[in-house]
């Protein structure tokens, strides 16, 4: 399962175990990141979107 943890800094951290080139929030890059998975959901207050590996 992914982790996903809300940083101070309002980043989300994804957690998981194979190397991707990145992911994506809503279509956007937001960071390189180590993924596992072709798509993982969240929700961030009253909005939920979606992180897809890439």
């Amino acid at each position: 399962m992914d982790v996903i943890q809300k940083e101070k800094s309002n980043k989300l951290l994804v957690s998981c175990g194979e190397k991707r080139k990145g992911w994506s929030y809503h279509g956007n890059i937001v960071s390189r990141f180590s993924m596992n998975s072709s798509s993982t959901r969240f929700q961030s207050g009253s909005s939920v979107g979606s992180i897809r590996c890439y």
